[in-house]
């Protein structure tokens, strides 16, 4: 059995449910869900309920597919579903497969990988699981992202429309920035509802576009120096900036839907959370844009450590 030092069952007989099932079900591993500290915050409790949601993993399942190499990565991600916050695993194939030690990331997930293509199925448990969870900072969740996606396009592939990266970046920049001005701005108004402020961010998020120097506000303001240090200035792509736009109100949307079963204590923890949804589009984005040269192999080293 994998586990982590913070992950705590739900009940006392955990253990013997994950047994039970692999007994009963002939499958050689079963993991189980997450579920948020009672101290966890909007992104973080909004982020597995996507995380559940997306892979359809409301309910115990038994994952296995003949031709998980016929898959998109999206449903390869679904059919090996393994994570090592808690998962029991026979010992036979586990010593047979063991884990890749030349992965930095997302080891319990390649594993799930190989023991799936090799024909063996994978339970997951939706009615058990461990009360796990961490209220990080925006800038994590940018390098969080970054690297979560540099290793899952490796392990599964890549579906997503390649970017220039310098483009992009000067992109990000931009939409940061708009960020940054239409928050001050929603503050002003003395807007107090979670899901009106999340609206206005959507709204005033393009009419800003064009105050793109206000990078010295906000939680990442750190990285986009950086990036104001190293990018070399680009023509402006309004086609990238609206692709920036459309990932970020997508990530605004699902917030703004999680709203319906969550109350958060302030205005700031909603605030901190837009700026961890724009943190983790933006790390996604970057992970999959190609270019090389100094300037972009330095932003990739920043983005590469700490996570």
């Amino acid at each position: 059995m994998f586990t982590v030092q913070d992950a705590i069952p739900i009940g006392e007989r955990l253990i013997y449910f994950m047994i039970k099932t692999i007994k009963e079900s002939g499958t050689v591993v079963v993991t189980c869900r997450q579920i948020p500290r009672a101290d966890a915050d909007l992104y973080a409790c909004a982020s597995l309920w996507n995380h559940y949601r997306t892979l359809k993993l409301d309910e115990d399942k038994i994952l296995k597919h003949s031709h998980i190499n016929s898959l998109s990565p999206i449903e390869k991600r679904m059919m090996c579903q393994l994570d090592s916050v808690c998962f029991l695993i026979k010992k036979v194939p586990f010593m047979k497969f063991k884990f890749n030690e030349t992965l930095k990331y997302a080891e319990d997930l390649d594993l799930g990988f190989r023991l799936t293509k090799n024909g063996y199925s994978i339970a997951f448990l939706a009615r058990e699981g461990v009360i796990h969870s961490h209220n990080r900072h925006p800038l994590y969740y940018l390098k969080r992202s970054y690297v979560d996606n540099e290793i899952l396009a490796k392990i599964l592939g890549s579906d997503t429309q390649k970017i220039e990266m310098l483009p992009l970046l000067q992109a990000l920049s931009i939409v940061y920035s708009s960020l940054n001005s239409s928050v001050k701005n929603i503050r002003s108004l003395g807007v107090e509802e979670p899901r009106k402020f999340i609206e206005y961010i959507k709204i005033l998020g393009r009419k800003n576009l064009n105050q793109a120097n206000n990078y010295t506000d906000g939680p990442l303001a750190e990285f986009f120096q950086i990036l104001v240090k190293l990018n070399k200035p680009t023509n402006v792509n309004n086609e990238i900036i609206e692709k920036v736009l459309m990932a970020f109100e997508h990530h605004l949307n699902l917030l703004h839907e999680f709203l319906e079963y969550y109350t958060p204590s302030s205005l700031e923890e909603v605030e901190s959370a837009i700026y961890k949804a724009f943190s983790t589009i933006a790390g996604s984005l970057i992970a999959n844009a190609f270019g090389n040269g100094p300037e972009i192999e330095e932003i990739k080293r920043y983005l590469g450590e700490g996570v």
